[in-house]
């Protein structure tokens, strides 16, 4: 019987089933169109970032050599909440990932608590705002995720397959 490591997740949502170590739902300012051009190599500085409300969605994912952000072909009635176009909906899952070899610089930038009383009674009635996850890659690519999640195993994944 094969050895299975036990902190590597044997279940996976990706098409290929490779496995997912940790995972964070992420939405990104493209369309499904741009996205999938990013996905097969086009530079993400070519297109123009879009309203909040035609994001895509999916789960940005550390895989055992690469990071990756997958976006299911059909979305959840839940994604649909966001979405105000029908328009936005691939007829394909979408698929970008990079080798961790090929990272030059990923960076989570954390939103800051407020400090003080009124802000933190305010905060109580506002959404939380996201965290941002800066990625870039060989060739000088650069996108940037919005984390909808807590994105602290996550972070700490990424740390040791970076170095």
């Amino acid at each position: 019987m094969p050895y299975i490591n036990p902190m590597v997740q044997t279940t996976s949502f990706l098409p290929d089933n490779k496995p997912v170590l940790c995972s964070v739902l992420a939405h990104l300012p493209y369309n499904c169109e741009e996205m999938v051009k990013i996905a097969s190599g086009t530079d993400p500085s070519l297109f123009t970032i879009t309203p909040y409300s035609i994001t895509v969605w999916g789960l940005l994912y550390l895989g055992e050599e690469e990071l990756g952000f997958f976006i299911h072909a059909s979305k959840s009635p839940m994604a649909a909440l966001f979405s105000s176009t029908a328009k936005a909906e691939s007829a394909n899952p979408i698929h970008f990932h990079v080798p961790y070899a090929s990272i030059t610089s990923a960076e989570i930038i954390r939103m800051e608590n407020p400090k003080t009383v009124f802000g933190k009674f305010c905060s109580w009635f506002i959404l939380k705002k996201e965290d941002r996850f800066e990625l870039t890659w060989d060739g000088g690519f650069r996108l940037e995720f919005f984390l909808t999640t807590d994105c602290a195993e996550f972070e700490k994944t990424l740390a040791g397959r970076l170095n």
